[in-house]
């Protein structure tokens, strides 16, 4: 007869009961108390068994879960069984490819398995999927974004989505950003509703796996919308990086005729320009400070994200290349807090924090311009020319 073992153990997000079938991980239960459906659950998937006090399996489940939400551990190696119908066998599948911190919806799973319009089906194997976090369905929200159903409540739901976003953000300590570091909670509730296109899906995995920054998920929605709005003709870009967010302007201006990035690396303009398909967008390498001088154009939206503590010099430069009501846009101006003294400034940004207040104040207080700074990622300053 097979040996069967429960154990409840104590985490960050309240009690869980764990059970175990001979040499695997069967259920995952929120609750500090042993339940008749479990064991009723375990009796017509696998059989008759006897409870025994002692399970291996049910000791690393425990150890890796710990781990887990310590923020030590993103993937598990504990062995599991399932058994259900082959579409939830599918769903159950298709989970474990989600990557850690990142979110996905029904409906895309069911386009993913084969089954386009069964988002509900999913929706109910996502609920009755007896082995969760290991399972991650907790990745898995309504294709509005919302957190929808969960056996062990939104709130937890929620919690589990935020535990991984801010385990992604701290190793990231190079490119986090204010908002990242002071509202982790709020950027993950905010995050959960900016659905990743598939067609950026590869540009955004090099980024991250180059440690390329590029604009965090949140600015380039304001980018998107700042787009529609304006419908720009022309577009100046400084700093192409991977050459996403000069896709996504592109995308969103219908009516672009032009839009011009500048890149000084060339080893990133390289892949950049392997990146962007699209006739419209021309990307030039070089030193900006230095070509910009020679562009004889003007443009309806300019879009700096280059090196911070050259901000002062690119609003001088960029300013006489604006049309008359003209949009200029600068990312990261808050830089991760310092420019407005909410974190020690170490000793190799001190000369960044300084050039960066000598901007923020130029652009704010230049009678040209109508400027607003905006806590959006990693802090946005808006200007129309007046």
């Amino acid at each position: 007869m097979q040996s069967a073992s429960y154990k409840t153990i104590e985490t960050p997000i309240g009690p869980l009961t764990l059970y175990s079938v001979d040499d695997a991980l069967v259920k995952i239960e929120f609750s500090d108390k042993t339940s008749d459906n479990a064991f009723e659950y375990m009796k017509s998937r696998f059989g008759d068994y006897e409870i025994t006090e002692k399970s291996a399996v049910l000791n690393k489940t425990e150890e890796e879960l710990l781990e887990y939400f310590s923020g030590k551990r993103r993937d598990f190696s504990v062995k599991t069984r399932l058994l259900a119908s082959d579409f939830s066998m599918k769903v159950y599948e298709r989970l474990l490819r989600i990557p850690y911190g990142q979110v996905t919806s029904y409906s895309d799973i069911a386009r993913d398995i084969g089954f386009p319009k069964a988002f509900r089906a999913v929706g109910n194997a996502n609920n009755k999927n007896p082995i969760p976090i290991i399972y991650p369905c907790h990745r898995v929200n309504a294709r509005d974004g919302q957190l929808s159903g969960y056996a062990g409540g939104t709130s937890v739901k929620r919690r589990l989505q935020e535990l991984e976003q801010n385990v992604l953000m701290r190793s990231r300590d190079d490119i986090i950003s204010q908002n990242e570091l002071f509202n982790p909670g709020v950027t993950a509730y905010i995050r959960s509703f900016l659905r990743e296109d598939e067609k950026y899906r590869e540009i955004l995995s090099h980024a991250a796996e180059n440690n390329i920054p590029v604009v965090k998920p949140e600015t380039a929605s304001l980018l998107k919308l700042i787009c529609a709005v304006k419908r720009p003709e022309k577009i100046l870009e400084i700093g192409t990086a991977t050459g996403f967010s000069a896709l996504i302007m592109a995308d969103a201006s219908p009516g672009l005729q032009r839009l011009l990035t500048i890149e000084r690396d060339e080893a990133r303009a390289k892949k950049a320009e392997e990146n962007i398909k699209d006739s419209r967008i021309e990307l030039r390498c070089g030193d900006a400070l230095e070509l910009i001088s020679g562009i004889d154009e003007k443009f309806d939206l300019i879009f700096v994200d280059a090196a911070k503590g050259q901000y002062y010099k690119f609003l001088e430069m960029c300013l006489p290349k604006m049309r008359e009501q003209g949009i200029m846009i600068f990312d990261n101006v808050l830089y991760k807090g310092i420019t407005a003294d909410l974190t020690a400034v170490k000793h190799k940004n001190r000369t960044i924090a300084r050039n960066l207040k000598i901007f923020t104040d130029m652009a704010m207080n230049d009678d040209r311009l109508i400027s607003t700074i905006l806590p959006t990622g990693d802090g946005v300053l808006l200007s129309v020319l007046k």
